[in-house]
């Protein structure tokens, strides 16, 4: 995987691969920043290898001939469709990325780019083909604080032939969104605004200033803690307008506790009937939808695992569900132990598919056994064959002792298999 490094953008006469392939790049950033979106991960080389490690097995799939309709993401936080592991794989893990590939991740997985990413990647093959600008963009992330950092820019123009100098675009300058968002130095940075291209190449280097301890997002109290705010560089030329949009750098979650971490599930043995009577910073598990926004660590540790916001019509009521486990007992994941014989009757939690990760239901079953059957003269163990006496028929066997007579085995016992029990609330720790 390439690192995240500064934004460099080219400006060609003719396009080809080499071009492409930095245009491809926009949108391998605008996967990592798409996955932060979702707080599924924070780092980009922790998406880069959940990606690849999801479409390795894709790969072992097909040959194979065995593909899943998706594939787990994240040790199961997320998942794709097999047809995005493999556009997202064939672009982001390969070294043979072509510009096939990445316009195949584009169209085949949207949802997984950040839409600024789509918008500038589509913008970068535009501004190739109809006005001979070729854009090429790197990033560089400062990895303690997980977010982009500093982005350095070069243009470079080579016009057609035959074309006088006179006739070269127009560079009209630079703004950034907010004011003062990013520190440029280098000649592009410097350039008197309403000259030409009168080099072949023009670079600068911006830094982004980055608050060491985190601030309330546009200093609104309860709003999110960043670093830096989300920031937009804008290069104008009379060619075409150049965008480049990073993120906000949100404060990383607080370490998660050691004591009933977010995501603990105890058995309360009190009456939730009054939700004020519930533990502050407990719910139910009931399956309720709930909110990412009001519950964000609480969705950093279960994800969509029990759902993705629906309630009990299946209409969409919030962004993730919390566990229900009314009626359950709950049972130790095995985990790759031989405590569990048949882990592979488990089932996902929306009871689809098979699954052995955490959530995974199970239906009740009685274990496999026999009965020992003692018999004592006068006793006839079997089935009448219709007319009216004891006797051997097709599928009848009849055993008997002395002088038999007719004795009953029936069947006994309840509509389940259960030990003594009692009846608790089970509460899952959400703030």
């Amino acid at each position: 995987m390439r690192t995240l490094a500064a934004v460099g953008i080219f400006l060609f006469g003719s396009v080809n691969a080499y071009c492409q392939s930095e245009c491809n790049d926009l949108l391998r950033q605008g996967v990592y920043n798409r996955f932060r979106e979702l707080s599924t991960a924070s780092k980009a080389v922790e998406v880069h290898d959940a990606i690849c490690k999801a479409y390795s097995e894709y790969q072992k799939d097909t040959a194979s001939g065995s593909v899943k309709a998706s594939y787990k993401l994240f040790s199961g936080e997320a998942e794709a469709s097999a047809e995005k592991v493999r556009a997202l794989g064939e672009s982001m893990c390969s070294s043979s990325s072509s510009n096939e590939a990445a316009s195949n991740m584009a169209s085949k997985a949207s949802d997984l780019i950040s839409i600024d990413a789509l918008k500038e990647y589509n913008q970068c093959r535009q501004l190739e083909t109809e006005k001979n600008l070729r854009i090429a963009t790197d990033y560089v992330e400062d990895t303690s604080l997980n977010g982009v950092n500093r982005i350095g820019i070069t243009l470079r123009y080579t016009p057609p032939p035959g074309t006088s100098a006179t006739a070269y675009p127009k560079f009209v300058g630079v703004q950034m969104t907010p004011k003062n968002a990013f520190v440029c130095t280098g000649a592009l940075a410097s350039k008197k605004p309403g000259t030409a291209f009168d080099t072949a190449e023009l670079a600068m280097l911006c830094e982004r200033p980055v608050a060491k301890v985190a601030v309330a997002s546009l200093g609104e109290p309860g709003a999110a803690k960043v670093h830096a705010p989300a920031a937009t560089l804008l290069i104008e030329t009379a060619a075409g307008n150049i965008f480049r949009h990073v993120p906000a750098i949100v404060a990383l979650p607080e370490p998660i506790p050691t004591v009933d971490p977010i995501g603990t599930v105890v058995a309360f043995a009190g009456s939730i009937t009054d939700q004020t009577r519930l533990p502050t910073g407990w719910l139910p598990c009931d399956g309720r939808p709930v909110s990412k926004a009001e519950l964000p660590l609480l969705y950093a540790a279960i994800g969509t695992t029990y759902g993705s916001g629906t309630d009990a019509s299946g209409n969409h009521a919030g962004d993730f569900n919390v566990p229900d486990y009314r009626g359950y007992f709950l049972r130790g994941l095995e985990r790759g132990t031989a405590t569990h014989p048949l882990p592979s009757e488990r089932r996902d939690p929306d009871r689809s598919n098979a699954g052995q990760d955490v959530g995974s239901p199970q239906g009740d079953e009685l274990r496999s056994h026999v009965h020992d059957v003692t018999m004592t003269p006068g006793t006839l163990i079997g089935h009448d064959t219709g007319s009216g006496h004891p006797g051997l028929g097709t599928g009848n066997q009849f055993i008997g002792v002395g002088n038999m007579t007719f004795k009953t085995i029936g069947p006994n016992g309840g509509v389940e298999t259960r030990p003594k029990n009692i009846a608790v609330h089970y509460l899952i720790r959400v703030k």
